[in-house]
């Protein structure tokens, strides 16, 4: 089958599966998630991993794209007939487009592309009535033109410190809120380090600080490894 071929069979396959859930009349959010998961390891290039282990967490997108071992991108997915243009006004989309600089947005049936918070493009790939799905007669194109545009963006270099400052502090709030809720959750692994903290350090020291300074830690640590990395590379380039 040629490659355009496959592609316009994937999507039709994604549409069939979707039109199936809801078909027998209980499907969730997470009812769909297989379905879109297919749809974007069609190519045989990329893996959807599907994050985190609790679909009940929202402090982290539901999944990560990558090339091999290379995350590129993020997809956060709601439930089919969700508002997507309220969604992005929610205090959680508004986390992630601040902190993830490739991100898609999708109820399954729609679909917006960020980059660094602003819309790129947005498809749909049918229109709904009821629980009925009629597939756009473009879906296909729509997309593999989305899809391409999205696995295939380079983030831009930081210029500036300001613009450093700005990722940092994103991705720090999202891991600081994460963090929190892990421990709310009664994770293991921060849970013991909550308690190493309290023992070594702060006694007193509660949930919502210690998320806090899980999360100014860990990016001071990536911002350090960072520099002295771009300090290697220069101190070669000289030598």
């Amino acid at each position: 089958m040629a490659k355009g071929a496959m592609l316009d069979q994937s999507v039709a396959d994604y549409l069939a599966a979707l039109q199936r859930d809801l078909n027998r009349g209980d499907a969730t959010e997470h009812t769909h998630r297989p379905a879109l998961k297919t749809l974007f390891e069609a190519s045989g290039q990329f893996v959807a991993t599907n994050e985190p282990k609790g679909a009940e967490r929202e402090n982290k997108p539901d999944y990560i794209i990558r090339r091999g071992p290379v995350a590129i991108g993020f997809v956060e997915a709601k439930d089919i007939g969700k508002d997507l243009k309220t969604t992005l006004k929610s205090a959680q989309l508004k986390r992630y487009m601040e902190a993830l600089p490739n991100l898609l947005l999708t109820d399954y049936v729609d679909f917006i592309w960020l980059v660094g918070g602003e819309k790129r493009m947005e498809i749909s790939l049918a229109t709904r009535t009821g629980k009925t799905l009629r597939a756009h007669p473009q879906a296909p194109q729509q997309w593999t033109d989305l899809f391409n545009s999205f696995t295939q963006h380079v983030s831009p270099i930081l210029q500036t410190p300001l613009q450093l400052a700005q990722v940092l502090a994103g991705q720090t709030r999202l891991l600081r809120d994460l963090a929190q809720e892990l421990v709310a959750l009664k994770d293991p692994d921060l849970g013991s380090q909550l308690q190493s903290f309290q023992t070594l350090l702060v006694p007193d020291l509660s949930d919502a600080e210690f998320a806090d300074m899980y999360a100014q830690t860990a990016a001071y640590g990536l911002f350090t490894a960072r520099v002295f990395e771009y300090t290697r590379i220069f101190d070669d380039g000289a030598n």
